[in-house]
């Protein structure tokens, strides 16, 4: 612990006096706090006497102990330098002998070479010379089966021995030589069947390295391959079974062949151009005669079945060098298929198109007519009719997209790079045709030949065309386009789908226009016929005003049945457009209707009253411009029922202030006491 001064003293100072310095002052002694002081005094100089004391025999030892440690150092410094020294001229004798051995070693094998040579070369004279003696002198060895690759040694060196000698004089030898040759060699390829049977990989491989020099090491090579082969075929889709295969021969491969990877390829090679060529061949020619939407899909699954095979194949085992194969296999196995793909799904796509169209057709109990389409392509087969279905199906575009999206789907993996483009756009192509003109186009042109009546049947066609081509725009953005979108068809594809939609918008236009005239033509034969003379110019003073005249009621109800019919077939802006357009219309009919009658005081308010209800009616459109057209008309309606003196001020107020005063003046002629009250100065 520190050593506080301020504490030692307070302690003295209690040890000496009892009470420490703030006793009573009658009980202070300062002699014995002086003795106590002058005592701690020299106790402190005493410990510091000891510690120097101390100090000092500490430093002397270390000044020792250093100097000690010094000359240690200096000594193994020394030993370590002549150890070095030592090690060097050892390192150098070592290098010098080891060159000695080197020289020596090269001398001996100079000399132990030719001997060698000469060794092997006797030895092949006396088995050479023993085989023109008519023996066999392998009989022996080959009897012991553990000697079976030095005799296959002896023999295949004998036989390359026995083609360099003519055959005159040689022809018996030569063949004796063969003979014997093709006996081991064919002895070798059974046992190796054998080993490879019993899984036994150390047997074949020693005999697969014995095996190696002779001319049947390739046909062992395709027996091995052959029996991997056999009896694995068990799946009902081969590609489920290849992957296993190579599996499991792999183990065996890399472990018996030194070229384990070219072996590997070639037993790939023969998978594909075998036993999968001959499956898919077999499978597609059947399916090509009796059903094609079988044939395309099924092409689409084995050629992605080859795809992801190859791919897995390609990793896992390091054929990525024998890339070549996967190719040769891939052509060989497709090509055909491939070359006459794009013609075969677009002839499936128009067949089924037309069959779909047809069915639906056939359920509404329609049969096609032959009309002239302005341009478009003509139909055939004359019939009477149209019957109460609408002659247009979402459920039939949906099934004709659907089957655009898969035949685009297949052509992604089917179709060459360099052509997908173009492929993608004819099958397009074929749906625009079929669902455009051949049933969109086709139920719009019925709809436009038939009887117009106001029961709103074309706003159905138009709804359900305009509701098609939606789903058609977005399968072109979707499907389509990206793939287009930055080739050289892209300008001349888009200025054709934008040509069909064109004609079919203005047909869709047209068919509109002719609705509206339909339903502003059956109000009017309502106006005209169920409106009276009677009903603005009534005798009965006690008539109730507030309600209606009979053909008001019936206008009303007919004019919310087709903008209820009109909202739930169309959609967006058009529901505006057309609501806006037969708004308009009749307000101009209804205008020109009430010009064609008398008032008096009670027919002008049950007219006033009328018009009223049509503002009512058409506020539901919510649409700005008519709610203005009919509250003008309404106001002008009020000239037929307000006081004389207050149509000046009438006439001041916004919504007939802005109006021509004739206008006004026409309106007001209206009135039965239009002359006898002389309401005309009021517009001078």
């Amino acid at each position: 612990n520190d050593f506080e001064l301020k504490d030692f003293i307070e302690r003295i100072s209690r040890s000496s006096t009892g009470s420490g310095i703030r006793g009573k002052p009658e009980e202070f002694n300062p002699q014995a706090l002086r003795t106590t002081f002058e005592e701690a005094i020299e106790g402190l100089h005493n410990v510091l006497r000891n510690t120097e004391a101390r100090i000092t025999t500490v430093e002397e030892t270390c000044r020792t102990e250093e100097h000690e440690h010094r000359k240690r150092l200096q000594s193994l410094q020394k030993a370590l330098d002549n150890a070095i020294e030592r090690f060097e001229d050892l390192d150098q004798r070592v290098n010098f002998v080891a060159t000695k051995v080197v020289h020596v070693g090269d001398q001996l094998e100079g000399v132990n070479t030719p001997r060698s040579h000469d060794v092997e070369a006797q030895k092949l004279i006396y088995y050479f010379s023993e085989y023109m003696e008519d023996r066999d002198p392998l009989v022996i060895i080959m009897e012991d089966p553990v000697k079976i690759a030095e005799a296959a040694d002896i023999i295949q060196k004998l036989y390359h021995l026995s083609q360099d000698l003519p055959t005159d004089g040689f022809e018996k030898v030569k063949n004796r030589v063969y003979e014997k040759y093709k006996e081991v060699e064919n002895r070798l390829k059974c046992e190796f069947a054998v080993a490879h049977q019993a899984k036994d990989v150390k047997k074949m491989k020693d005999i697969a390295n014995t095996l190696a020099p002779f001319k049947g090491y390739n046909q062992c090579i395709e027996d091995f391959i052959t029996a991997c082969q056999r009896n694995q075929f068990t799946s009902s889709n081969a590609f489920d079974d290849i992957l296993r295969i190579c599996e499991r021969a792999y183990d065996i491969i890399k472990e018996v062949f030194s070229d384990y990877n070219h072996i590997m390829a070639t037993l790939v090679e023969n998978i594909f151009e075998g036993h999968a060529k001959d499956y898919v061949h077999e499978n597609l020619t059947k399916l090509y005669q009796n059903d094609k939407e079988k044939y395309l899909k099924a092409l689409y699954d084995y050629y992605g079945r080859f795809n992801k095979v190859t791919s897995t194949i390609s990793t896992k085992y390091d054929l990525s060098s024998d890339a070549s194969i996967v190719n040769k296999s891939k052509k060989s196995i497709f090509g055909s298929y491939l070359e006459d793909y794009i013609s075969v799904e677009e002839k499936h796509l128009r067949d089924l198109f037309d069959n779909s169209i047809s069915s639906y057709y056939a359920s509404i109990g329609h049969q096609k007519r032959q009309i002239a389409t302005g341009g478009l392509l003509k139909r055939s087969i004359d019939t009477s009719g149209i019957g109460d279905e609408s002659l247009i199906s979402q459920e039939v575009a949906i099934n004709l997209l659907s089957e655009s999206r898969n035949a685009i789907l297949r052509c992604h993996l089917l179709a060459p790079k360099m052509n997908l483009a173009e492929y993608i756009w004819n099958i397009f192509q074929a749906l625009l045709e079929k669902l455009c003109s051949d049933h969109i186009s086709y139920a719009i042109d019925i709809s436009l030949q038939s009887t117009w009546n106001p029961d709103g049947r074309f706003c159905d066609v138009s709804g359900q065309a305009n509701a098609i081509i939606q789903l058609l725009k977005k399968h072109f953005n979707e499907n389509v386009l990206p793939v287009i979108g930055s080739t050289s068809i892209y300008d001349n594809s888009i200025k054709k789908k934008n040509e069909v939609l064109q004609q079919l918008e203005e047909k869709i236009d047209q068919g509109l226009e002719k609705s509206i005239q339909a339903a502003i033509g059956w109000l009017k034969h309502i106006l005209s016929t169920e409106q009276k003379k009677t009903d603005f110019r009534p005798e009965d003073s006690k008539v109730v005003v507030e309600l209606t005249t009979p053909a008001c009621s019936k206008c009303i109800q007919f004019i919310r049945q087709q903008r209820k019919l009109i909202k739930s077939c169309l959609d967006g802006k058009n529901v505006e457009e057309v609501l806006k357009e037969l708004g308009v219309r009749f307000h101009r009919v209804l205008y020109d209707h009430l010009q064609q009658f008398a008032y008096n005081s009670m027919g002008g308010m049950f007219a006033l009253a009328d018009v009223h209800s049509y503002q009512d009616c058409v506020k539901e459109f919510k649409i700005p411009l008519l709610d203005k057209l009919f509250s003008t008309l309404h106001a002008l309606c009020k000239l037929l029922v307000t006081n004389p003196e207050n149509i000046r001020q009438l006439c001041c107020e916004e919504q007939l202030a802005s109006m021509d005063r004739n206008v006004l003046q026409q309106f007001a002629n209206l009135r039965t006491d239009y002359k006898t009250a002389r309401l005309a100065k009021h517009f001078q």
